[in-house]
Parts: structure tokens; C-alpha cells; sequence
């Protein structure tokens, strides 16, 4: 069996992934605005789990932006509805010449729209709206399983967990260096807990004496 999850966030994994990569591809900027445009996404063995129209053209800014139309099924108190949603597109240039595209993050959350640039949005099975991963407060499925092989590599003596870092097996070698990682990260978490209990530290001990 495979370790457990430890959080019930989504994961990536778990959500359907609109990458502007294959809009690029696909030569959706390319064509003539407005033209209606279709994706599917499958499951592992090629039956189709959802599909969305779409149109590439400016928003009522001026700014070219990507409108889906999101069908929401009948519910007892509605009926069946179309759902439009406009994602802008942004533009940074490439080091060596052209440029790159992005989404801007039209969720909102807190009363704030996000526009944070990404390249690929996400639709959860909680929220059919594309959003960025960090406004679906999503993670990585192999974040979500903790490694008690770590735990017990950190618990060791310092000799003895160098011993597996320097002799030890491919294996054992490649989680010492991973629990290395976890212990400088808590190191650099616990010095910042520190600095912001301690914010006036620093001037104290190098301000003027007498």
C-alpha cells in the first residue's frame, strides 16, 4: 500500500490542467478572432470526462483574452445555463527574441481579482471556473505523502546519518540527501520564526554604545 495523504487539499493531479503551452500549439493565436474552439479532456483509457468551448479575442479592454463558456447543468431551481468567463493574456519577451504567453488569473478571492501569471489554470471538481494553482489552493500529489523514512533519518546521530549520506546504498544516499533538504528548510523556518520575534535585534546589537 502506498503511503497515506496527509492533507485533503486537491491536487493538481486531481484537476483538469489548461495549459496555454498547447493553445501556442494549436495555433489559437494564430487564427481569426472569435472563431469558436473546443478541448476534451479523457480519462487513461481515452473515454472523454469534460469538454469546453472557447474563442481567442480581445475583452472590452482591448486586451486579448481567452473567453471560456463553462455549460452548468440543471438544478431543480435552474435550468440548464451557459457560464462566461475572460482570462486576459499577457506577453514577455524571450531572451533570444519572440515572445511568451501567459494567462492572467481572473479568480477571485477576498473581494481581489488574482492576475497572477501562469501558464497553466485549473477546473476542480469543487469549482469549474479556471483558476491559478495557488487561488484553488491546490498541491502536488507527492507532497501530500509524507515519508516516515525521513522522520527516521533525522532522528539519527549526526555520525550515523552522515554514515548513510557518504557509504550508504544509492537508495539510502538519495533520502539523506532529501532529509538534508528537509532539515535546512526547517532550520531556515526556524530562524525566520526567530527574526520576526526578534525584529529588533539586528539594530540592537550593532546600534551606538553608552
Amino acid at each position: 500500500m502506498g503511503r497515506k495523504r496527509w492533507t485533503d487539499r486537491l491536487t493538481v493531479e486531481e484537476c483538469l490542467a489548461f495549459d496555454i503551452g498547447n493553445l501556442v500549439r494549436a495555433g489559437a493565436f494564430d487564427a481569426e478572432r472569435g472563431v469558436p474552439c473546443y478541448t476534451t479532456w479523457t480519462d487513461s483509457v481515452g473515454n472523454p470526462i469534460w469538454s469546453i468551448k472557447f474563442r481567442v479575442f480581445p475583452d472590452r479592454t482591448g486586451a486579448l483574452a481567452v473567453h471560456f463558456y463553462h455549460r452548468v447543468a440543471a438544478t431543480p431551481s435552474a435550468p440548464e445555463r451557459i457560464l462566461h468567463q475572460t482570462v486576459q493574456i499577457t506577453t514577455t519577451d524571450c531572451n533570444f527574441g519572440g515572445i511568451r504567453r501567459w494567462f492572467k488569473c481572473a479568480m477571485v478571492k477576498d473581494g481581489y481579482l488574482c492576475k497572477r501569471r501562469v501558464r497553466v489554470l485549473y477546473s476542480t471538481p469543487r469549482e469549474r471556473l479556471f483558476g491559478c494553482r495557488e487561488c484553488h489552493y491546490l498541491t502536488y500529489e507527492s507532497a501530500q505523502k509524507h515519508d516516515k523514512r525521513i522522520d527516521w533519518l533525522l532522528k539519527l546521530p549526526i555520525e550515523e546519518f552522515s554514515k548513510h549520506l557518504a557509504t550508504g546504498s544509492l537508495r539510502q544516499r538519495l533520502l539523506a540527501v532529501r532529509a538534508s533538504t528537509t532539515r535546512l528548510l526547517r532550520m531556515q523556518k526556524k530562524v525566520q520564526r526567530l527574526r520576526k520575534k526578534s525584529p529588533n535585534l539586528h539594530a540592537q546589537a550593532v546600534g551606538p554604545r553608552g
